[in-house]
């Protein structure tokens, strides 16, 4: 029994074995050389079917074809073209402008205003800042000016000038009260302007600090002083050489100059 079971395993062997070398496959086609060189001739054709410059290819494109094709080579070559004149335009400095020009024409700009506005304070009446301001029962006595880096109030606010080439000029005056009064800068809404050397102007910062002028509002009772400031950003090199300054205070369209002496 063994050794008929042994019989069956090794002729499925074989039989395996046969198989597998016998294969499948299918038996190459011989042509012709005529056969050979058709074959040839026509897949060059195919190849080229499209190429313009191949006039004897197989199939010649259409006009709509031809159209398309060159419109879309004109939308390539006027994107190319307009791609080229931003960037010429980008690397150009003659186009934008350089950072040195710009700034000499905002200096000649400020300059120009400066002069203006000099020239118009010379018919305007010298008067105090209390009248200027229209406040009765202050007197309002200049006690002299700082130039200044930074400026701190306590220990829980402080304000720098707008870049590192610019200075505060913080200009100090003593507000003594005659009678009770109520201080209230902020509701009046003036507008200081400072000059200096009779060439510079400036207009006052806006600050939170308790003893800013421009936004003041408390009470300072009869007989007592109160010290308040304005604040001004000047460039160094003016802050530098300050010989003489004056403030023109406006209210409601009304301008008035105070000398600061």
């Amino acid at each position: 029994m063994i050794e008929m079971r042994k019989r069956w395993i090794c002729l499925v062997v074989i039989a395996a074995v046969g198989f597998m070398l016998t294969g499948c496959g299918t038996e190459m086609i011989s042509v012709t050389e005529e056969e050979a060189d058709t074959i040839a001739a026509y897949s060059a054709h195919v190849i080229s079917k499209y190429n313009k410059k191949a006039e004897d290819g197989l199939t010649t494109p259409t006009e709509e074809e031809e159209e398309a094709q060159e419109e879309s080579e004109e939308t390539t070559q006027e994107t190319s073209q307009e791609t080229s004149q931003e960037e010429k335009e980008t690397a150009d400095p003659s186009t934008e402008g350089d950072d040195s020009s710009g700034i000499s024409t905002q200096e000649e700009t400020q300059t120009d205003e400066d002069s203006e506005e000099i020239a118009e304070d010379s018919s305007l009446e010298t008067t105090t800042l209390e009248n200027a301001l229209g406040i009765d029962g202050i007197t309002f006595t200049y006690k002299g000016y700082e130039v200044k880096k930074s400026v701190e109030e306590g220990s829980y606010f402080s304000t720098e000038p707008s870049s590192p080439d610019k200075r505060f000029v913080q200009v100090t005056f003593n507000a003594k009260a005659s009678k009770k009064v109520e201080l209230d800068t902020l509701s009046i809404g003036p507008r200081f302007r400072l000059t200096i050397n009779d060439s510079t102007t400036t207009l006052s910062q806006a600050t939170l600090l308790e003893s800013d002028l421009s936004t003041y509002s408390g009470t300072i009772k009869a007989g007592k002083s109160q010290k308040v400031m304005l604040l001004f950003e000047v460039d160094k090199s003016v802050a530098k050489s300050i010989e003489s300054m004056y403030l023109t205070v406006t209210v409601e369209d009304t301008a008035k100059k105070v000398e600061l002496e």
